[in-house]
């Protein structure tokens, strides 16, 4: 059996040197960070009742979409009214997202008649958040930055 030439020390892989970490727990967190991380109800939002009317809105909504009536979608997303409530936030996402899939379907459709300033203005209204809740659209604001990022990194890769 033949032996396995060693190699010279130079050519050897160095190890990175490891990095020492703290006791689990022992980190502390400003007050102001710790608001932003920790949700601001206890309740964990599994366990809060689901208003049955706003949930039966979006279902209607989303059978609309995947039927392509772009357009009753948006007319059924404009008479749902959200009653404040924890999931408010949450039922209102998901409005804003089935509007904005509305308004891409309708632009589509003018993109393939070869209407393209009407497609352009749909894209524009698919783009646009249409709420009065400052928190959806904080989260919409990170969500573009997410993906300019995203597509930032995609376009160099390639």
């Amino acid at each position: 059996m033949a032996e396995k030439p060693k190699r010279p020390a130079s050519a050897r892989r160095k190890r990175p040197a490891q990095v020492k970490a703290g006791p689990l727990g022992s980190a502390v967190l400003s007050s102001a960070a710790r608001d932003r991380v920790v949700h601001p109800d206890a309740a964990p939002l599994h366990q809060i009742p689901k208003d049955d009317e706003v949930q039966a809105g979006l279902s209607r909504i989303e059978n609309l979409l995947g039927r392509g009536h772009y357009g009753a979608a948006l007319k059924e997303s404009a008479t749902l009214t959200i009653p404040p409530s924890p999931l408010a936030g949450h039922y209102g996402f998901g409005l804003q997202e089935k509007i904005s899939r509305a308004h891409v379907g309708i632009a589509d459709r003018y993109l393939l008649r070869g209407e393209l300033d009407q497609a352009g203005t749909f894209y524009q209204r698919a783009l646009q958040i249409d709420t009065a809740d400052a928190a959806l659209k904080q989260l919409a604001e990170t969500a573009v930055k997410a993906f300019d990022v995203l597509q930032n990194r995609r376009t160099e890769l390639i």
